[in-house]
């Protein structure tokens, strides 16, 4: 090779310490493009309504008014949780009481559920410490 097709070459060559920073420099973009792929689609999921059943039987039966508590319950939550979200305030969620088998089914975001299981969970504890009056109470005070 003449000097002067050298020259015309140089520009092709690349130290180990170029290479090895362009080399990071992609990387980097690939591992934040992902990071930021994942995050977004956690928050996605975060908002997206979705439908789930709660077993509310042994809150009714420990229930002091046991023939309206799956009514008390439901207005309670749509009053507490959240109150824009449910169809009754123009929002998306539903929420519906099934008296057959003591069930309440949620359509909603996963927010609302978090709320949902630790209000149930909430009023379970205060069943168990012989306190059924007293969460009773809280329920009609608010639900109304």
């Amino acid at each position: 090779m003449s000097k002067d097709q050298r020259q015309r070459m140089g520009w092709l060559q690349f130290g180990i310490g170029t290479l090895l920073f362009v080399t990071l420099c992609v990387a980097g973009f690939f591992a934040g493009y992902r990071r930021g792929f994942y995050s977004g689609q956690e928050a996605k999921s975060r908002d997206a309504i979705y439908a789930k059943a709660y077993d509310v039987k042994d809150i009714i039966s420990a229930s002091p008014t046991a023939s309206t508590a799956g009514a008390t319950l439901t207005s309670y939550l749509e009053a507490t949780i959240m109150p824009r979200s449910w169809a009754a305030n123009g929002g998306p969620g539903a929420l519906s009481y099934y008296e057959t088998n003591h069930t309440i089914v949620i359509s909603n975001n996963q927010e609302v559920h978090d709320q949902i299981a630790d209000t149930l969970k909430q009023v379970r504890l205060l069943q168990q410490q012989g306190r059924a009056r007293e969460a009773e109470s809280i329920l009609v005070s608010v639900g109304s």
